[in-house]
This record gives structure tokens, sequence and C-alpha cells, in this order.
């Protein structure tokens, strides 16, 4: 009994080892298609971003804190990748704002009451000026709806497919996990979602009513959300311009403003 047995073994073995075979082959294979297939989506959205360079931008803005909540007009002129020039409108087209931003520094002109502000441009700065949580980088890609993912060596575990998406997702230097949820077909961002230490959603960014604009794909209503700290910013655009001619911008500060410098 035991020698039929054994020899029932033997005989199933070739078709085990064929089968696992031909398993890992098309696995193998499949995994391969999906990672060319990744890297193709991503290459067309860093296409579109390279793309976005020197935009104007007129729509409506709306912010909310645990402290205060506005609503207004904005008027923003963008370069990428290093400033941005925005003026925001209350009641009445009132200018309330004047704000100039670069990498390095700030220009914050408060019209109403008269003063500026004036500063490095780091986060804790950004975050007491614009009354949300949020890098130079991330505000100017926020802004633009453009951003430059990773596309080499890209891991099998990385990337996850879903009907007709993609979730995408990258470690910076800190290992902060940032998740991009990707439509396949259009290899365009809806949503960024970003990780703390801690593992905790950080902030997610929603980006909706995508229109082309001579072959360039632009999201013309942008949300941001950070729920922990209940900070909450909303933009539509109801104008996007690609100016091709270098954007100029100054700030008129009036000799009798007050001029406060931060560190």
């Amino acid at each position: 009994m035991t020698s039929k047995i054994f020899k029932i073994k033997i005989q199933l073995l070739p078709s085990i080892i064929i089968i696992f075979f031909l398993y890992s082959f098309c696995f193998g294979k499949t995994v391969q298609n999906d990672t060319i297939k990744v890297k193709n989506i991503l290459k067309n959205i860093n296409q579109n971003s390279l793309l976005i360079r020197n935009v104007e931008l007129e729509g409506d803005i709306e912010f909310e804190n645990t402290q205060t909540s506005n609503y207004g007009s904005l008027f923003a002129m963008i370069v990428r990748p290093d400033s941005c020039y925005a003026k925001i409108k209350g009641p009445f087209g009132i200018t309330g704002i004047i704000l100039l931003l670069t990498k390095k520094e700030f220009t914050y002109y408060n019209v109403l009451n008269n003063y500026v502000i004036k500063g490095p441009s780091t986060d804790y700065n950004l975050g007491i000026i614009l009354r949300v949580n949020i890098s130079f980088d991330n505000l100017l890609n926020l802004m633009s709806g453009s951003f430059i993912l990773p596309d080499t060596a890209i891991k099998k575990d990385s990337f996850t497919f879903s009907k007709s998406w993609l979730l995408y997702c990258t470690f910076d230097s800190l290992n902060h996990k940032k998740e991009y949820w990707i439509d396949t077909s259009k290899s365009l961002v809806y949503r960024i979602r970003s990780y703390n230490d801690s593992g905790n959603i950080d902030y997610e960014i929603n980006f909706s009513n995508y229109k082309d604009i001579n072959g360039i794909k632009f999201p013309y209503k942008i949300d941001f959300v950070r729920e922990s700290m209940k900070e909450y910013l909303w933009i539509n655009y109801t104008d996007v311009n690609f100016v091709l001619s270098k954007l100029d911008w100054r700030i008129n500060i009036p000799k009798s403003a007050k001029i406060i410098n931060w560190n």
C-alpha cells in the first residue's frame, strides 16, 4: 500500500512542477505588464504637469479652521517651481490680502489693516499667514494641480489596481507615506492622501472638474482637508490661462503701512 502511494506521488510530481512553473510564469508576466502600465500612466501625468509652468488663475476661495471662516475671490499667478502671487478680495470686491511667495521668502500685505509681514517661507510661518498648515511646495502643487511622481524603480507592492482606478504609493526620506488615486483611463490624479509619523492621515487633497486647455488637463475644483486639525480649503477656478511670457508682479506698499519682519 505504501509503495503504491509513493508511486502515485512520484507520478504527480511532474504535474505539480509544471503547474507551479506555469503559475509563476503567468503571475510574473502579469506583474510585469502592470508595472509597465503604471509607468505609462505616471509618465502621462508628469508630462502634463511639466506643461503647467506660468499660469494665471481666477476663481473663488474659502477656508475654515477652528478659529475662523472666510470666503472671497482669488486672483493668482504661479511660476513653477518657485513663486506665487495671490490677491484675495472680500465682499463688494474690496481687496483684503496680497501675498507674494517664493521658496525663500514671503511678503504678506493686509490691505484692510494696512500692515505688512515679511519673512522666510518656513512651514511654520506659512501656516500662520495662510491659516492652513502646508508647505510651500505642497501649496504650489495644490493651486496648480500639478506634481511630478517618481516613475522609476516601481515596486509591485507600491501600486494596486481596482477597476478603473490606480492607487499608487510613495515614501519620502522620513518614510512618510503618500497615496495617489489615479483615473487610469485619463491618467489624472483625483486624490492625494498624506500620512504622518503615526501612520494616520495628515491631509487629503481632492481634484475634480478637469478641463482640457490647449492639450493641458487642469482641475478647476480643488479641496484641501486636514480633518485632525479641522482645517479646510476650497478653491473653485472660473478662469485659467497659461502664459508663455514671463509674469510680472509687484506689491505697491504705502509708506503708512506698518512693516513687521519675522525670522
